[in-house]
């Protein structure tokens, strides 16, 4: 009896773990298509050296379209910026939007990290900055036109003339007031700086991604029939195809986050297919499938739910869970892990 749950575990997990994958690999492409990586560094820059201003409150019926216009253009301008582009202190750069953050975008230290194709042609901004160059990058901009060695001297000189107005200066005077000894304390007070920044810069994509990936999850999830409740019922009744899945999930060629959309997506399109058409694992919208009741109808939409919550708990999570479960049962290999 502890065997038949087990193993009936291990089958729903698998499922779950399959449809995380797909799941996470759409999300994954999708935030590529946007360049969405790129664009949350690029507000993270805002958001530190230039006023993101109001990009769309307000009863505009357009106001929610404006952040992403906003978003788009910053991309655009970032990605033209180059070694002459108008440094911010420059009164060519009175009225610019987000100066410093373009200026930073075009700096000789940042270009290499825009990703380049084989034309050499610069065709993306980078989706990573780090922090020592970031710091570099700032020192260079706020002192320029430096002879010789930059000291903290000159640096506090020049946050000092620094307009008021540049909405970062009122924190690298505070940075100042902390940094005892060289510009090298300074600059890893900045990289500090930056790198918390970029740690809520990093909580606010992954929350876009949980977004999308719950989104993608329920699309899937209803257009494959997924019914945890169908699904789990078919394992816990029928040794075959119990014995199937867990073979499956301990197959070491099945599917991980190492390959491509494409890959998994065939990848997972296939295990699943082989275990409805060969071993009766109840999939897809067939006649004998679909309810003919309202509580069937009920029961159904519950079963979809709970794979499509599943589902975006992602990947890894459910990765772990076969590890548990096999060991517990001790199935033999292991899944390849998934990419956190």
């Amino acid at each position: 009896m502890l065997s038949i749950v087990l193993e009936t575990a291990i089958g729903l997990a698998l499922i779950f773990y399959l449809m995380a994958l797909v799941c996470s690999a759409l999300t994954e492409a999708i935030a590529n298509a946007m360049r969405k990586r790129a664009k949350y560094l690029l507000r993270g820059l805002r958001e530190l050296l230039d006023d993101p201003g109001d990009t769309g409150t307000g009863p505009s019926i357009v106001a929610p379209v404006a952040p992403i216009v906003a978003e788009q253009a910053l991309y655009s301008q970032a990605l033209a910026a180059n070694a002459t582009t108008v440094p911010p202190t420059s009164a060519a750069a009175d009225g610019a939007s987000d100066p410093w953050t373009t200026a930073v975008m075009g700096h000789a230290l940042v270009r290499p990290f825009k990703e380049a194709r084989s034309t050499r042609q610069k065709t993306r901004n980078p989706s990573y900055l780090p922090a020592r160059a970031f710091a570099s990058v700032l020192v260079d901009l706020i002192v320029p036109d430096t002879d010789g060695e930059t000291t903290l001297t000159a640096i506090r000189g020049h946050v000092a003339a620094l307009d008021d107005s540049t909405p970062f200066k009122g924190a690298l005077t505070s940075i100042l007031k902390r940094t005892e000894g060289d510009v090298k304390s300074f600059v890893s007070a900045l990289e500090e700086w930056y790198d918390d920044q970029m740690d809520r810069i990093s909580g606010s994509y992954k929350r876009w991604s949980k977004r999308w990936l719950v989104v993608i999850a329920v699309v899937l999830v209803g257009a494959a029939g997924l019914d945890t409740l169908s699904i789990g019922r078919s394992l816990y009744e029928d040794a075959p195809l119990r014995a199937a899945v867990v073979a499956a999930a301990a197959n070491e060629s099945l599917c991980d986050q190492d390959e491509s959309f494409d890959e998994t997506r065939e990848c997972v399109r296939s295990t699943l297919t082989e275990l409805g058409a060969s071993n009766g694992l109840p999939l897809g919208w067939s006649e004998d499938s679909r309810p003919t009741t309202f509580a069937g109808w009920l029961l159904k939409a519950l079963g979809l739910a709970i794979t499509a919550a599943a589902a975006a708990l992602g990947a890894p999570f459910w990765y772990d869970a076969l590890n548990r479960l096999g060991s517990l049962r001790n199935t033999g290999p292991k899944p390849k892990p998934a990419k956190p």
